[in-house]
């Protein structure tokens, strides 16, 4: 999945889908979240105003580097813009 203003105009990420989310500090191509495996990927796309990975409440927020993914673990939040979502476990 690729979130942002305008994500399908991404074309050098072939058949990803494109998830479209308005808002302030939102970038055309800002995220993209992938599933492997059971594991969750995130990787922000070089958005101007950045992503931010918080893996729980007692550990400290992580500023996504451009095209470098991490994996995120159930209960962590993603900050994108001024959006965000968190993460679920559905085996739970």
């Amino acid at each position: 999945i690729v979130i942002g203003r305008n994500p399908d105009r991404v074309a050098e990420l072939g058949n990803a889908h494109p998830l479209v989310v308005t808002g302030d500090r939102v970038s055309r191509a800002h995220l993209i979240v992938r599933c492997r495996g059971g594991e969750v990927i995130v990787e922000d796309c070089g958005s101007r105003n950045g992503s931010v990975l918080v893996p729980s409440a007692d550990r400290p927020p992580i500023g996504l580097v451009a095209a470098e993914p991490i994996a995120v673990t159930p209960g962590a939040a993603v900050y994108f813009g001024a959006k965000s979502f968190t993460v679920i476990d559905l085996d739970d």
